[in-house]
């Protein structure tokens, strides 16, 4: 659903309802909605632009196995000092492991 209303799909083009659906489906687990999700805070689509929830979120997709999120998130670790990459991973894994227990994916 989420990205019907992204491009207009049979509904009317919405972000905010679209981002909405995305969350909800990354937070049940499913990888291809992290990934997304992640894209809105990179383009500031719907969320504001926040480049350490694109992380959290790309490294959460990449932890439930989506070999491009890993490639990413090994581009995007040289963008943060390194207590600020500590805290953005400890946000991931925090998040992953609320995730874990509704989604069909390893942790």
């Amino acid at each position: 659903m989420a990205l019907h209303y992204d491009q207009g799909r049979g509904v009317p083009k919405d972000i905010a309802i679209s981002r909405k659906y995305c969350m909800a489906a990354a937070e049940a687990g499913h990888v291809d909605a992290m990934f997304n999700l992640a894209g809105f805070y990179h383009d500031g689509n719907g969320v504001p632009k926040d480049e350490g929830m694109r992380y959290v979120w790309m490294k959460c997709a990449a932890i439930f196995g989506d070999k491009e999120a890993g490639e990413t998130v090994k581009t995007l670790m040289t963008q943060f000092d390194p207590a600020k990459l500590k805290e953005q991973n400890q946000k991931a894994y925090t998040l992953g492991n609320s995730i874990y227990p509704k989604s069909k994916k390893g942790w």
